[in-house]
Order: C-alpha cells, then sequence, then structure tokens
C-alpha cells in the first residue's frame, strides 16, 4: 500500500462534492477501468458510512484492493495515478 496523499484525498473529495464537468469526465472515463480491474473491491470497508455515487454507478460504494480510498472519490482528484502497475490511468 502506498502512502496517503493527503492533498490528493481532498481534492477527490472535494471534486465529488462539488462537481465540475472536468472532473466527471475524468471520473466516467477512470471508474470504466476500476469496474473492470482484478483489484476492484465492490464494497468499501467502510461503504456504510461514505455517501452512494450515483453519477459512476458501476464503482459506487467501490474501493481498490491496492488502495485504501474510497473509488468514487479517487477518480476525481488529479494528483495521483492508479496505483496499479501499470497504472490503468494517469
Amino acid at each position: 500500500m502506498s502512502d496517503l496523499n493527503f492533498k490528493a484525498i481532498a481534492s477527490g473529495w472535494a471534486n465529488f462534492i462539488f462537481k465540475s464537468e472536468f472532473h466527471e469526465k475524468l471520473a466516467i472515463s477512470r471508474a470504466e477501468e476500476c469496474s473492470n480491474c482484478p483489484n476492484f473491491e465492490k464494497e468499501h470497508k467502510f461503504k456504510k458510512w461514505l455517501p452512494e455515487d450515483n453519477r459512476t454507478e458501476e464503482i459506487s460504494g467501490a474501493g481498490c484492493k491496492l488502495c485504501p480510498c474510497y473509488l468514487p472519490a479517487k477518480v476525481r482528484q488529479i494528483f495521483e495515478k492508479c496505483p496499479d502497475n501499470p497504472p490503468r490511468w494517469e
């Protein structure tokens, strides 16, 4: 597991809450990659405390085996790439 990047986490959550066209297009593209990845986890361990995402439903409530982040927020930030090797998105 990589070190937590608090700037990326805060950015992802801000972009999740305050949506913009740019970040939504980015999220949709990345969500498709994540949902088809073998590291995709349908349910994040803290799912019951996290908000649903009706804009990228295929990853709503989901997490990643390689990253502790909530995917609907992770795919909306621009400071980190996918943690897979090689990355599925940048």
